[in-house]
């Protein structure tokens, strides 16, 4: 996904989603998916999972 090489920073939102961005505009956003993990949302394609570990 063209751009996401430039994410510096993530913000967790009151509503579970996390988005990374280059500073102010989120790049990707994601939210808590069925089961563990998420998947993106904004933008709508391409279609990213990211998974947590603990």
């Amino acid at each position: 996904m063209p751009g996401i090489e430039h994410a510096k920073f993530w913000r967790e939102q009151a509503d579970g989603s996390v988005a990374f961005s280059d500073g102010v505009d989120p790049i990707v956003t994601f939210g808590v998916a069925d089961g563990d993990g998420y998947e993106s949302y904004a933008p709508a394609a391409p279609l990213l999972a990211l998974s947590t570990s603990e």
